[in-house]
């Protein structure tokens, strides 16, 4: 062993059975339904996540089990006796936001109740930015902070004496439970990184069924979700990817983009896909070698984009999309006001040039989606207004409208508390409800926003009958289904603006 490894034993692992005994490893989703169930917020996430840990550590224990709580709608009695039966020696729980933070300690309540000597470690996006409320459950052992593949691989190596302790990414206590916390960690080369190794699971079950209703819904069943790339350069302030992913477009190679393709095509008959990172079309050269790779393959693939960057799509990009299998692209506008877009969001975009691009994607048959975003600080009541209006007039096929909400680590947590709009006392992090403001202004009030948000949605997406029927066929849900979907929504945000009136 190096001065690290003696070190770090001698101050956190005195009690032997800590090492050489991680050979039976669990890898969790947490169910969000814990929680709550929310239309809006709950969906099923990508197992790749998991199987991607799983294949940076399946050189170094005996057996690596994946539980997907969330996808397979375990009850916390179904959890404990799947822990029970396993009975690990190490359990890797990721928790995707901070609004569903309690899933995490809830887990960890079950595994540690079990077994107190389970090594328990917390990773995902509400540890990167919350490492330090992580750490006050004392029943997590161990919080990766940063993208974990290579940390969570480095941990496992250690823990079994085959490896140093990791440098970066990783916060911990010592022997006198002080936290010691390291840097944030990113994969500098991506291409270098592990693919998902899906038999560690079920696939074929993920690959029929959507992660939920919505726009986002797979083209067709079979189908898989896809990443190509990580961070994003744009810079909005209320983006919080800058903090868990970092500033630089970190991507992956094209051959290697169509190269997974292939095998889902060849190994699982997917026929369609969902690029769903922050930005997979960020670079131009890029992006036309992957559409023209699809078209020469062969891959018949139906596909869709969840983030699109307007500026770095031109008509080439949109033709080669279209003939590649693209039918939906998701834009983001944020804001149908100049002066929000560029002193508040400070994103790079001229609204005289989104009306061009969009009849440009509808020249070439695809179907597009726009976000915005309303009841940002120093937003007025009319600025708001003309958001809508914009989204309305600009002839988007369908709209997506979200509450604003900020987070320390983001510029607009900066303007915000610099223009008085958020009160530091009660504002809380760790107790956001999405469709919900926590900004204050004296042109409107958090409720009003909400109710806004909820009916001009409703408005704009559905008042024209034959705007109503794309929308379903693109959701692949009956026109029944989409009604349900529209009450719920009015009835949802009702029961929990006026939760007196409703119980």
């Amino acid at each position: 062993m190096n001065n690290i490894e003696l070190d770090y034993e001698k101050v956190f692992l005195e009690n032997s059975d800590k090492l050489n005994n991680v050979k039976k490893v669990v890898l969790v989703y947490p169910n969000q339904r814990w929680f709550k169930e929310d239309m809006h917020t709950t969906w099923n996430l990508n197992p790749s996540t998991l199987c991607i840990l799983a294949a940076m550590i399946k050189d170094y224990v005996d057996e690596i089990t994946i539980i997907d709580a969330q996808f397979d709608d375990l009850t916390q009695e179904d959890f404990k006796k799947r822990i029970e039966e396993i009975n690990p020696d190490l359990v890797g729980i990721s928790v995707l936001t901070t609004e569903y933070s309690m899933i995490g300690d809830i887990s960890l309540d079950i595994v540690k109740e079990f077994n107190p000597s389970i090594i328990t470690v917390l990773g995902g996006v509400h540890s990167t930015l919350h490492y330090e409320d992580v750490m006050k459950n004392e029943k997590v052992d161990f919080c990766i902070r940063g993208e974990g593949e290579y940390v969570f691989q480095e941990l496992i190596k250690f823990l079994n004496s085959k490896g140093t302790l990791p440098t970066e990414g990783l916060i911990y206590r010592n022997k006198n439970k002080e936290i010691q916390i390291q840097k944030a960690t990113l994969v500098s080369d991506i291409n270098k990184m592990a693919i998902p190794d899906y038999s560690f699971v079920d696939f074929e079950k993920y690959t029929m069924k959507s992660p939920r209703d919505g726009i986002e819904a797979p083209p067709l069943l079979p189908y898989a979700r896809i990443q190509t790339s990580r961070g994003c350069p744009i810079g909005c302030t209320f983006c919080l990817v800058e903090s868990i992913s970092g500033k630089k477009l970190r991507k992956r190679s094209a051959e290697s983009i169509i190269e997974e393709l292939d095998y889902l095509v060849k190994n699982y008959n997917i026929k369609s896909v969902v690029f769903e990172d922050d930005n997979p079309f960020g670079d131009k050269v890029r992006t036309k070698r992957i559409l023209k790779a699809m078209i020469d393959k062969k891959l018949n693939l139906k596909w869709k984009a969840t983030a699109v960057f307007l500026p770095a799509i031109d008509e080439e990009i949109l033709d080669l999309m279209a003939q590649s299998g693209c039918i939906m692209l998701n834009i983001a506008i944020e804001s149908g006001n100049q002066r929000v877009l560029d002193e508040v969001v400070h994103k790079p975009l001229k609204l005289s040039t989104v009306a061009p691009k969009v009849a440009l994607a509808h020249k070439y048959g695809l179907f597009v989606v726009a976000n915005f975003i309303v009841g940002l600080p120093t937003e007025t009541w009319e600025e708001m207004r003309e958001t809508f209006r914009f989204a309305e007039e600009t002839k988007i096929d369908y709209v997506k409208f979200f509450i604003a909400n900020v987070f320390s680590g983001t510029k607009l947590y900066d303007y915000a508390m610099e223009n008085n709009a958020i009160d530091a006392q009660t504002y809380s992090e760790l107790n956001i409800n999405w469709r919900f403001s926590r900004i204050k202004s004296d042109d409107w009030d958090a409720e009003e926003v909400s109710i806004l948000r909820a009916y001009e949605w409703d408005r704009i997406n559905f008042s024209d009958p034959k705007k109503r029927e794309n929308t379903a066929k693109m959701m692949n849900i009956s026109m029944e289904e989409l009604n349900k979907i529209r009450r719920n929504t009015r009835k949802v945000l009702h029961k929990d603006l006026y939760p007196v009136m409703n119980s």
